[in-house]
C-alpha cells in the first residue's frame, strides 16, 4: 500500500478477511485489522462510504484486542468527515483518538499520529497559529532539518513513518507563512527520501505540494508539468484523495489541467469527486479559458438530466426517472456534451461545477 500498488493491497487485504473468520464464518477480531487497510484505500480512493464502514467495523473488532490500531482507525474516520465537510464529526473523532491514546502508555506513536492530524485539521481549516504552535512543540526547525538531511546513510523505516508526514505537514505550514524558500528546501529533501524508500504515497503528496509552491511563485505552467506526472501516476495506482484532500489550489490548478485537456478522463473524475466547495465559483481567467460558459444554453429537460447525470445515474436509470426512452435520454446527453463542448460525462460534471450551472454537492 505504501508503494503504492493499492490493486494489490487490496487483493491481499480481501485474501487476509477470508482467513480471519471462525468456523461459522463470523470475522476474528484480527480482521479489524484488515478492515483498517481495506478502509484506507477506499478513502484514497474516494469511496468514503465504504471506508466509513470498513473501519467502524474494524473499530468494534479490534476493541476486543485491546491494541493501539483503534487510534489510527478513529484518525482516518476523522479524514473521511472532513473529507464530507463535516468538521464536527472530524473533532469528535480526533477526540476520541486523543482520549485512546493518553491510556496507551506502551508508545509514543499513537499521541504523536494524533498531533499530527489535528495539526492538519488545523491548517486546512484556517487556523494556521495552531498549526505553527504544533510545529514549535515538534521542534520542526527548517535548517535543523536540512542540516540532519546531509546526513549519509539508510533512513530506518521509523523515520519514514514519523519524520516524512511531520516534514511535509511543515511545508504546508511554511507555505501558508509565505516562507517559500524553505519550504522549497525541506520539500526537496522530503521528495528524495520518498523516492529513495519507495514510498510512492508519500512521493505523490510531495508532487502535489510541488505543484503548490509552483502556484504561489506565478509558474503555472510548470506546475501544470508536475501535475501531468502526478496524474499518470495516480490514474495507474489509483489515488484520489491526495489531490482532493489539498484544497482550493489543488482544485483550481485541476480545472487548469481540463481546460488544455491534460488527461481530461481521469482530471474529470477528480473534479466530478471534488466536495470543495470554495472551488465551485474559479477565477475569470479559468472560465474564460472555457469560451465563458456554453455554446448554447441548456433547455430545463437538458438541465434536469444533467443533474441527475452529476448524481452518478446510469442512461437506463435517468430514463426509468424521468418516464423516457433511453434512446432521448442518449440523444439530450449529446445535446448536452455538443452545447458545453465536452466529450463524456466526468468532463460535463466537472464544467458544470465550474460554470455553477447545477447544484453538485
Amino acid at each position: 500500500m505504501n508503494s503504492g500498488e493499492m490493486k494489490q493491497a487490496q487483493e491481499l487485504y480481501t485474501q487476509a478477511l477470508q482467513m480471519a473468520r471462525d468456523s461459522k464464518g463470523n470475522p476474528l477480531p484480527i480482521a479489524g485489522k484488515v478492515l483498517m487497510g481495506l478502509g484506507e484505500i477506499a478513502r484514497e480512493q474516494n469511496d468514503l462510504q465504504t471506508a466509513e464502514q470498513n473501519l467502524k467495523q474494524a473499530i468494534q473488532l479490534l476493541q476486543y484486542l485491546g491494541e493501539g490500531g483503534i487510534v489510527v482507525a478513529y484518525l482516518t474516520l476523522s479524514r473521511i468527515y472532513q473529507a464530507k465537510r463535516d468538521v464536527q464529526s472530524a473533532f469528535e473523532m480526533l477526540e476520541r483518538a486523543q482520549e485512546l491514546a493518553v491510556q496507551s502508555v506502551g508508545t509514543e506513536l499513537d499521541d504523536f499520529l494524533v498531533s499530527l492530524q489535528r495539526a492538519r485539521l488545523n491548517l486546512n481549516l484556517g487556523d494556521l497559529d495552531q498549526a505553527v504552535q504544533w510545529a514549535q512543540e515538534r521542534n520542526l526547525d527548517p535548517e535543523t532539518i536540512l542540516d540532519g538531511s546531509m546526513v549519509d546513510g539508510a533512513y530506518p523505516a521509523s523515520f519514514v513513518l514519523m519524520k516524512l508526514p511531520e516534514y511535509t505537514t511543515l511545508v504546508r505550514i511554511l507555505i501558508a507563512q509565505g516562507r517559500i524558500e524553505e519550504a522549497q528546501a525541506v520539500l526537496k529533501f522530503c521528495s528524495s527520501i520518498a523516492e529513495e524508500t519507495n514510498q510512492l504515497r508519500r512521493t505523490m503528496e510531495c508532487l502535489v505540494l510541488q505543484m503548490d509552491l509552483l502556484q504561489h511563485q506565478g509558474k503555472t505552467d510548470s506546475a501544470l508539468q508536475v501535475l501531468q506526472k502526478a496524474l499518470i501516476l495516480a490514474e495507474k495506482h489509483g489515488f484520489f484523495r491526495v489531490f482532493l484532500d489539498e484544497g482550493k489550489a489543488t482544485i483550481r490548478l485541476l480545472y487548469e489541467a481540463l481546460k488544455r485537456d491534460i488527461l481530461p478522463e481521469f482530471t474529470g473524475k477528480l473534479l466530478a469527486a471534488s466536495t470543495t466547495t470554495e472551488t465551485l465559483r474559479p477565477t475569470p481567467s479559468i472560465i474564460s479559458g472555457w469560451n465563458e460558459g456554453v455554446v448554447e444554453p441548456l433547455s430545463d429537460r437538458e438541465l434536469e438530466i444533467l443533474e441527475l447525470i452529476a448524481q452518478g445515474m446510469s442512461n437506463q436509470d435517468i430514463a426509468q426517472a424521468l418516464v423516457l426512452s433511453v434512446s432521448t435520454v442518449k440523444w439530450h446527453t449529446s445535446n448536452i456534451y455538443g452545447k458545453m463542448g465536452v466529450k463524456n460525462r466526468t468532463q460535463a460534471v466537472a464544467k458544470a461545477r465550474l460554470m455553477g450551472i447545477v447544484n453538485i454537492g
